[in-house]
Parts: structure tokens; C-alpha cells; sequence
């Protein structure tokens, strides 16, 4: 019997977005990873990249690893976001989005686990869509 080897597989926008039409995502959070020391297994204060967590399909969040090089856009997203403001981003023209699916099997629990990773070389922001604020006065 055959078999796939699903890291040769690439998934594009259209198997992650929410429908797959769309060429923009809605970022649900943004956040920074930092190297660990082998040793003592802590934490260093050593930036190795960041990360993006965005609406995917079915409302389910999907997290895609971005280079140190979009610091500048990642603040931007974090300063949006702080303002509970919605931002939708792309990953390049053309899109430099890497993902593969995976599969593996956990040899203690015998449980099947699967996902998506992702990665991609720069993001976008495309839109931002600031809070409506309400006068007081109007509300009763």
C-alpha cells in the first residue's frame, strides 16, 4: 500500500481562509517567540521570530510563523488590536505563505493528531477597521 508524504503538500490561502475566495484574513491576536536555552530549558530574551493567529476555516484559528524582519508591521497589528480594532492582513503579493498538513501518531495515548503549520516570509495589513464609539447621551 501506498502512502503520502504530507510534507511534500502545500495549502494555499484558499484551504485556510474562512471561505475560500477571500484573500485576506482577520488576525486574532499576534505574539513573539523567543529562543530557549538547550541547557536550563528557560526562556532567553533572544527574539527568534513572532507569530500570527488569524480566523481560518470554520472560525478556527490558524497560526502562521513570520521572520524577525516584520517587527515594524507586528507592532502596527499590536497597536490596532490593543484599540479593539479589527485588521485584516495578506501574506505578500504574491504570498509568500508556506503550509503543510500533518499527521502523527502519539506512541503513549495511540491518539492520532493533525494540523496545519505555517509560515510565511512577510504579512500585510491590508484593512483596519477602527471601533465605533458611542455617545452616552444616545444610549438609554
Amino acid at each position: 500500500m501506498s502512502t503520502i508524504i504530507l510534507k511534500n503538500i502545500q495549502l494555499r490561502m484558499a484551504n485556510l481562509a474562512a471561505k475560500p475566495s477571500e484573500k485576506t484574513v482577520e488576525v486574532d491576536s499576534v505574539s513573539t517567540q523567543y529562543k530557549f536555552n538547550k541547557e536550563t530549558k528557560e526562556r532567553t530574551d533572544e527574539i527568534v521570530g513572532y507569530t500570527l493567529d488569524f480566523y481560518g476555516v470554520k472560525g478556527g484559528i490558524q497560526t502562521v510563523k513570520l521572520p524577525t524582519d516584520c517587527k515594524a508591521t507586528i507592532e502596527t497589528i499590536q497597536r490596532h488590536l490593543a484599540n479593539c480594532s479589527i485588521v485584516r492582513v495578506n501574506f505578500g503579493n504574491p504570498s509568500t505563505l508556506l503550509a503543510h498538513p500533518y499527521a502523527m501518531l502519539d506512541k503513549q495515548t495511540r491518539e492520532l493528531r493533525s494540523g496545519v503549520t505555517a509560515s510565511a516570509k512577510e504579512v500585510v495589513v491590508v484593512s483596519v477597521d477602527e471601533p465605533e464609539v458611542f455617545d452616552d447621551e444616545f444610549i438609554e
